[in-house]
């Protein structure tokens, strides 16, 4: 008696550019958060480094949280699509604020890199959020 083998179903392209889309926007938001670490005056004013380090670090890890999530949803884990979502507007709810608060703070070359890798985890972030809801996904996580 033979075994038939059957090859491992690929997820559709739209999830798989959901996945590309949150990891990249995961590694901006690291960029962002290790920039912190070499301009600790951005974010706590001069004032409070266990504060700035400890904010900093928070993120590295909500981070790889987010990682993990978007490699179960890559998965078919339909929870964790719904919670990496959840994390993705609630972080674009916070980018308008650090995008406010950084362009009073771009006379440093790293204060102006901290800016620009807001806005781009943010628009990443967005495309997440269009890729991983869009009409052909659906069928994906039910059937996982």
């Amino acid at each position: 008696m033979t075994q038939v083998v059957t090859p491992p179903i690929r997820p559709p392209a739209a999830v798989r550019t959901a996945f590309w889309l949150a990891v990249a926007s995961t590694v901006a938001g690291g960029v962002s958060a290790v920039l912190i670490f070499f301009d600790i005056d951005l974010l706590s004013g001069g004032h409070g480094e266990k504060v700035a380090y400890g904010s900093a670090g928070f993120a590295l890890v909500v981070l790889a949280l987010q990682l993990l999530l978007a490699l179960r949803m890559r998965a078919g884990a339909g929870w964790a699509r719904i919670v990496l979502t959840v994390l993705m507007v609630v972080m674009l709810l916070a980018v308008p604020g650090d995008v406010s608060y950084l362009a009073g703070h771009t006379g440093s070359v790293l204060g102006l890199a901290e800016l620009a890798a807001s806005c781009l985890q943010g628009l990443l972030a967005l495309g997440y959020l269009g890729a991983a809801h869009l009409r052909g996904t659906g069928a994906w996580f039910r059937r996982r």
